[in-house]
């Protein structure tokens, strides 16, 4: 869009307030967030990983979700994605003796980014 455009859009649309974004709008910031990104990531896992610890209570298994799976497994590879943490499913589906029914687990863990970002479907 260019000026005259957007004044335009202005105009014919009695727009009043205008709120733009800063960094890639205005300017693009030139910053290297890598070793941020990477170490919020670590923190983000552990804090996520001790509230599950620490206020876990237990599981109910989804009444119908044995019989789905066994009859899933005779026609498809199975794969859990998951936000929780990898530390907290294992054990789970273990205990469900279910835990061989998967041909893949993602988790937290594994990703840069949960869901509903698509990143967990490019590790499956």
């Amino acid at each position: 869009m260019n000026r005259t455009d957007f004044e335009f859009f202005l105009q014919t649309q009695e727009k009043k307030h205008v709120i733009f974004d800063f960094d890639e709008t205005i300017t693009k910031l030139l910053v290297d967030w890598s070793y941020w990104r990477n170490d919020m990531r670590k923190k983000i896992i552990e804090i996520n990983y001790q509230v599950e610890k620490e206020h876990y209570s237990g599981n109910e298994l989804v009444p119908v979700a044995l019989e789905i799976l066994d009859s899933a497994k005779k026609h498809a590879e199975l794969y859990i994605w998951s936000s929780n943490d990898k530390r907290t499913i294992e054990p789970i589906v273990k205990e469900l003796n279910v835990d061989t029914l998967f041909d893949k687990i993602v988790s937290r863990n594994d990703v840069t980014y949960i869901k509903p970002n698509p990143n967990g479907f490019d590790l499956i």
